[in-house]
């Protein structure tokens, strides 16, 4: 249950926002009650079941929830708006297209606490078991200025569907933490997301230029099959930084445990020169012409360093976790080793009392070896 949007519109056709002024959604005092409400923050403009909508060159701030949210909507156009909201004010996403189709956002100016632009297609067996009734397809973000805020997101609501995405031409100038073009869900979600391409962006300030992710815990679903993702491509997107600034930008490609993730496209990206890439899960990768090197060892090396029969998509998160100890476990022992395995015990206590020993424990993260002083039964 939501509070009803400060601008509302369901079952409308040729719906027309535009203008030179200002709607202010007074969001700060939404913010610091969010914890507290008995219904859910509302939205500003929300467009339900609605078609041949235009929004023009109107200033959009503080929202309290989304700003802009066209939901089971179709034939939308998004241009020379504003959006102005804090950064890091919890949720104020941009515009949030969700189970839509046929939607432009273009020339639009955005600045905001959460995603510049999130697509989404519901989160349930309702929007699962309906395709394509809830799918979200051909939609356009092109030639807008995405200043603070946290990227141009596909998912994590997913179960839907989502396809047919064209991102391209956008500068994001970005501040604060931000992974510019994103692709985010959960095996349980559900759902296939194709055909998802972003090209010829140019990204600034930013902690990450691509990413494929797992939003949230992710789980291997019974009863239906886990989300599938395919056809995502990443073509001619450059990153830097402003002169004289450096940040570590790093680009993931981690398909979620439990989930699908195949012929993934990452050509001619240019990232900063201390870039690192990380790739776990990802099948079946076409790889060219990215700086720095080190993207098809990742994408392509990781599909071939997996063993005959391996199984890929295994299980629920914990399976992670317990191989990341057990990775951290070899790794430990690999240096002690090296470092000299034998911890000096100290002398033995004449009561018959457990003896204190110490162990040396190598810590991978810094580098560093330190002694633990503990008891061993005699």
């Amino acid at each position: 249950m939501r509070h009803r949007a400060l601008i509302f519109a369901e079952h409308a056709n040729r719906v027309r926002i535009m203008g030179t002024g200002t709607i202010d959604g007074q969001g700060s005092w939404w913010w610091e009650r969010r914890h507290t409400l008995r219904a859910g923050r509302p939205h500003l403009i929300e467009l339900y079941n609605s078609t041949d909508i235009e929004i023009m060159q109107v200033t959009l701030r503080n929202s309290p929830f989304w700003t802009v949210h066209p939901v089971y909507s179709a034939r939308i156009h998004i241009h020379d708006v504003t959006i102005r909201a804090p950064l890091y004010a919890p949720n104020t996403d941009g515009i949030d297209p969700d189970s839509s189709q046929h939607v432009l956002i273009e020339r639009c100016d955005i600045s905001v606490g959460d995603d510049y632009v999130a697509i989404k297609s519901g989160m349930g067996a309702v929007a699962r078991d309906n395709f394509p009734r809830f799918v979200s397809e051909n939609i356009t973000v092109r030639n807008n200025v995405l200043r603070a805020g946290m990227g141009i997101s596909v998912g994590s609501e997913t179960s839907g569907g989502i396809r047919h995405v064209l991102v391209h031409h956008n500068t994001i100038l970005g501040e604060g933490w931000c992974v510019a073009l994103h692709v985010k869900s959960a095996a349980q979600r559900g759902g296939v997301v194709e055909h998802i391409e972003f090209r010829d962006n140019t990204v600034r300030n930013t902690t990450a230029l691509m990413r494929i992710a797992t939003f949230g815990r992710s789980a291997k679903p019974e009863g239906y099959p886990p989300t599938t993702l395919r056809h995502l491509s990443w073509i001619n997107n450059s990153y830097a930084m402003p002169d004289g600034q450096q940040r570590r930008v790093r680009s993931k490609f981690l398909c979620p445990l439990g989930a699908s993730c195949e012929h993934v496209v990452v050509i001619n990206n240019s990232l900063g020169p201390s870039a690192t890439w990380q790739c776990e899960r990802v099948m079946f990768a076409q790889v060219q012409n990215n700086t720095p090197p080190g993207s098809e060892s990742c994408l392509v090396g990781w599909r071939r360093a997996q063993p005959s029969g391996a199984r890929l998509h295994d299980g629920p998160e914990r399976s992670s976790r317990r191989e990341r100890r057990e990775r951290r476990e070899r790794r430990e022992r690999r240096e002690r080793s090296k470092h000299g395995s034998q911890p000096p015990s100290l002398a033995k206590d004449r009561r018959g009392k457990p003896r204190r020993v110490m162990s040396r424990r190598f810590d991978w993260r810094t580098g560093r070896a330190s002694w633990k002083v503990h008891a061993e039964e005699l």
